[in-house]
């Protein structure tokens, strides 16, 4: 479980143990594209093996700094260039409440914009926010030491093909989208 302690904003506030069980919660929501083509001419890319063995702290912090204050019901949204100082651009990343057809909702909404993407990885967190929406702990909801007073809340992050895909991102109402498919979906 990740805490914000003293004022510390980032996962590695709470040490190397808390980053590892959240990169932890990353890997296992890794997906790719389907091998070869997909049958409707859809728009993913080649997988990236590389991206499925390791979760980089910079990947990590970029996400904690997008959805360390957030307000429930509230959906934040990040687009990162290929050139990011981070070196795990170009990605979309989203922290949002959780829905079962969420992720669902994601890769449609892609394939419709025409947006390929190479992976995505969707852990649900269980989180414990201050009166402020900051974050106080969190863990992976299936942690049995995930903060039982939390609510749960989805951490998307998408790693894109090309960068055109994240200029015609940006310019995409994306989050309002997402956020209206996934309520439409439940």
């Amino acid at each position: 479980m990740t805490e914000n302690r003293g004022g510390r904003s980032s996962t590695q506030s709470a040490g190397a143990d808390s980053n590892a069980g959240l990169a932890r919660a990353y890997l296992l929501t890794y997906r790719g594209p389907n091998d070869g083509s997909p049958a409707d001419g859809g728009v993913t890319a080649p997988i990236d093996v590389a991206l499925a063995t390791r979760v980089s702290p910079e990947l990590l912090a970029a996400h904690y700094r997008l959805g360390h204050r957030r307000s429930a019901g509230e959906t934040l949204v990040a687009i990162y260039p290929a050139d990011d100082p981070g070196r795990f651009g170009p990605a979309l990343q989203i922290v949002t409440d959780h829905s079962v057809l969420l992720m669902d909702s994601v890769m449609v909404l892609l394939h419709r914009m025409g947006v390929a993407y190479t992976a995505i990885m969707s852990p649900e967190f269980r989180v414990r926010r201050d009166s402020a929406g900051e974050v106080v702990a969190m863990g992976p909801a299936a942690d049995p030491s995930a903060p039982a007073d939390g609510i749960d809340e989805t951490w998307i992050h998408v790693q894109l093909a090309t960068m055109g895909d994240g200029k015609l991102l940006s310019t995409t109402p994306t989050a309002g989208y997402v956020q209206a498919e996934a309520r439409v979906a439940q």
